[in-house]
């Protein structure tokens, strides 16, 4: 017999269907506003979607000409173009 594992968080509605553990790990978010706002630092691990291009690189006034710009956000744009 399978066992199927939703888990559902929310302290103040019951029934509510925002955030969903499913039995497979991943996590669903469905915030009836739409928008899902994050506070504090986000690391994300693993692939990620969306186009990825080996001859973009992103530059930004925040970067550190030691990351490998190959990505947006301060944690990985470079600062010169030139380096």
């Amino acid at each position: 017999m399978e066992y199927i594992k939703k888990q559902i968080l929310h302290e103040r509605k019951i029934g509510d269907r925002q955030l969903l553990i499913n039995n497979d790990g991943s996590i669903e978010l469905t915030p009836s506003s739409g928008k899902v706002k994050i506070t504090g630092d986000l690391e994300v691990t693993g692939a990620s979607s969306g186009a990825t291009d080996p001859f973009v690189y992103y530059v930004s006034l925040q970067g550190n000409d030691d990351n490998d710009g190959l990505a947006a956000g301060p944690d990985k744009t470079k600062y010169k173009i030139s380096s």
